[in-house]
């Protein structure tokens, strides 16, 4: 009898030893996904919160901060899927007491060189500004880059500074793509099939090493369907006359096009680089044809997605097709008549709104304040948007939105 409980004991601390052996080791591989976000100055709150829910979808415990500390970011470095949405530049975040930079730490900065995303993380996404390039030019020194370098499987970052508003938008339609089971190179090209009043937002970069193309959580080895909103029933292939090509295929295949409602924006959206090789490719082109009505811009239209010199899709980005031709109809109601004077107050009380936002830190705003006029179709209003940089001490970026409605 006392050589069984001896035995029984001596199993149970066999056990007890193997269960917090094995729970140290699953800590590295607990199916977490991270996000984190910042409220200083710009909000992303939004953002984070549609990234959880994707990622919920596709089967991953959730964890999430605004500004986290220093040891809270480090803490979550491990996670399998990665979401960074906050102020940025070539080579770092900043959220308001820490950040990531590229080389080593740095005060609150980790550095990549101390993060070892080589033992489970799949995907690193900064939504930032210039996380992978400046001007649409890809740089190896940027924090995507050097992510992947350090052992992410997939990174994914943008070439140019990117306007808040269409960032938040834009990730949550990337986001929604990864958690219904696209790959990452799926997320990117459904995210830019869409049309947005900032079109940078189309400059993203996906560093990978070999599979640009890598799904998360429990789709893993599942398709998808394909996108409803192509209304192109093959693929056609421009001739050499490409601009008056594309033209001609656009009326052919949609009723009553008038290229005189439309503006055209040619962005080179989605590339990829191989870190194991360094070969970088030209994925694919993405033309807008944005609606715009008298002096106002919309979000809606039809998006041409080209892959060399082939039309691959055209996807119709319509929002309310009723609103849109009644307004077409009146465009003398959507002439601007605000006075210069009027126009430069807004501005300037723009400016000051976001300044308030950074009061008592060390973030500056810029003068390069950018403005558009925007129709919201689907609430049928009208603003004047300015998007309003802001620039922290360490250089990083971010634009925020600030609507006035008239």
């Amino acid at each position: 009898m006392k050589m069984k409980k001896v035995l029984l004991s001596i199993g149970l601390i066999i056990a007890i030893i193997m269960i917090t052996g094995l729970s140290t080791m699953v800590y590295a591989r607990d199916n977490l996904a991270y996000a984190a976000g910042t409220t200083n100055g710009i909000n992303t709150v939004q953002d984070v919160n549609d990234a959880m829910n994707a990622y919920s979808n596709a089967g991953y415990r959730r964890s999430s901060h605004i500004d986290p500390s220093r040891d809270t970011l480090w803490s979550h470095l491990y996670a399998d899927v990665q979401f960074f949405p906050t102020h940025g530049s070539l080579t770092s975040i900043s959220f308001t007491n820490s950040g990531i930079r590229v080389g080593n730490d740095s005060n609150n900065y980790i550095g990549t060189n101390s993060v070892h995303w080589d033992a489970d993380t799949i995907l690193v996404t900064y939504a930032s500004c210039m996380s992978a390039g400046t001007d649409n030019n890809f740089s190896q020194n940027s924090i995507t880059y050097q992510t992947a370098l350090r052992g992410a499987d997939t990174a994914v970052g943008f070439r140019n500074s990117i306007n808040s508003g269409s960032a938040t938008n834009w990730g949550k339609r990337y986001n929604d793509k990864l958690g219904s089971g696209g790959g990452v190179q799926d997320a990117v090209s459904h995210a830019n099939s869409y049309i947005y009043l900032d079109s940078r937002v189309k400059q993203v970069h996906v560093v990978h090493h070999g599979n640009a193309n890598m799904k998360i959580g429990k789709y893993r080895s599942n398709s998808i369907d394909l996108d409803e909103r192509n209304i192109l029933e093959e693929p056609i292939t421009l001739s050499n006359a490409r601009s008056n090509n594309l033209i001609s295929i656009m009326q052919d295949n949609i009723q009553d096009f008038n290229i005189n409602d439309y503006v055209i924006n040619e962005t080179d959206g989605l590339m990829t680089t191989n870190v194991n090789t360094n070969e970088t490719v030209l994925e694919n082109k993405y033309i807008d044809f944005q609606l715009k009505i008298g002096d106002f811009y919309t979000e809606a239209g039809y998006t041409v997605k080209v892959n060399g010199n082939v039309v691959e899709a055209i996807y119709d980005n319509n929002i309310d097709k009723e609103k849109q031709i009644t307004a077409l109809q009146n465009t003398e109601n959507f002439e601007v008549n605000v006075p210069n004077a009027e126009l430069n107050t807004f501005k300037q009380e723009s400016k000051q709104k976001v300044q308030t936002n950074y009061k008592g830190t060390a973030i500056t705003v810029a003068d390069d304040v950018k403005t558009i006029y925007y129709y919201d179709i689907a609430n049928n209003k009208k603003y004047i948007s300015f998007s309003v940089p802001s620039i922290t001490e360490n250089g990083d970026i971010a634009y925020e939105t600030v609507n006035y409605e008239i």
